[in-house]
């Protein structure tokens, strides 16, 4: 009983020390008397070790500012082709975010690492099925001019896949800016190039103007105009994309809810015959959670009318994915 005691009287004493912040090293072993009188030592074992390590990093994180701020993620998105083509392809993007340093304000860092299983006959079927593994990283700088009325931005994007050995450098180049409270312009020109193993080389050229316009503080619209150019190194085949994209967007927040609708109109053409004429429309959210946690959403149904094919395909896309911001 009395040695009893004692334990118990050293136990209050230690908790005494520790809430008080004397305790300043944590000790691999401690010495106790055990009940048929002889002393021993006791060793804690790694997880325990690790846990009052974990604990000392935290309690000297606390008060701390962190210097970077941005947001990570991850989504799943599945497409599906029907009509008179079966086929799909269903993306896990394991982690995509952006983050930035507070002192360095102007510049940040997207990232995406993403696997792709590519269904090129009946959908879900993974016989014959290839795999495809991206990763996308894209620095990017900003600055804003004219007292914040507009910014300007660079990006430097490089995009790795694996299922054709590929590899694409682009130089993006855009522009935002405000001519009054409710009219905005905005304007982004891509030029880039696909460098593929065992294939040509694939160059191409994006234009993207348009403007947006705010009816009031939690509704506007807009629309863009699209272009694509694209050529292979030995300018054997080329083909033109171009369609409008016209968008809604109203946000809710008493819900913490935001939505936009919009679509893309407009034809596809190559030089082997290919001629679409493509008509999309989907809708996009973002739901908040918490203060830091967001979930994401898509749903879109885009129909290809192929002239030279004489098909006609369905493509349905829907990806949900979350977010959490720090």
């Amino acid at each position: 009983m009395k040695k009893m005691l004692m334990v118990s009287m050293g136990l209050c004493a230690l908790m005494f020390v520790s809430e008080n912040g004397y305790a300043q090293n944590i000790e691999e072993v401690v010495v106790i008397e055990k009940r048929g009188g002889d002393s021993g030592i006791e060793n804690y074992d790694e997880n325990q070790i690790r846990f009052f390590e974990l604990e000392k990093e935290l309690n000297s994180l606390k008060g701390k500012e962190l210097n970077f701020t941005g947001f990570i993620g991850t989504k799943v998105e599945i497409e599906q082709l029907s009509g008179d083509v079966d086929a799909g392809k269903v993306k896990f993007i394991l982690a995509e975010g952006s983050i930035k340093h507070k002192n360095y304000d102007n510049w940040s860092m997207y990232y995406n690492v993403a696997k792709e299983q590519i269904f090129s006959s009946k959908m879900w079927d993974r016989s014959n099925s290839p795999q495809n593994t991206i990763v996308e990283i894209v620095p990017r700088y900003q600055k804003s001019f004219n007292n914040d009325k507009g910014f300007g931005a660079f990006e430097f994007i490089y995009t790795s896949e694996s299922i054709d050995n590929r590899d694409a450098v682009k130089l993006k180049p855009s522009v935002y800016y405000k001519l009054n409270e409710k009219l905005a312009l905005n304007n982004s020109f891509l030029i880039g190039r696909e460098f593929k193993g065992g294939y040509d080389d694939y160059e191409l050229i994006e234009l993207e103007p348009g403007f947006g316009y705010k009816l009031r503080g939690d509704f506007g619209m807009g629309i863009n105009y699209f272009f694509k150019w694209g050529q292979t190194s030995n300018e054997r085949f080329t083909e033109r994309e171009r369609f409008f994209k016209p968008y809604v967007w109203k946000s809710f927040e008493g819900l913490g809810l935001g939505l936009s609708l919009w679509g893309e109109i407009g034809p596809y053409s190559n030089n082997d015959g290919a001629r679409h004429n493509n008509t999309k429309f989907g809708i996009t959210g973002n739901k908040t959670l918490t203060e830091t946690l967001k979930v994401v959403g898509e749903v879109s149904y885009k129909r290809e009318e192929q002239k030279s094919s004489k098909k006609d395909i369905d493509v349905t896309f829907v990806m949900l994915g979350l977010q959490y911001s720090f």
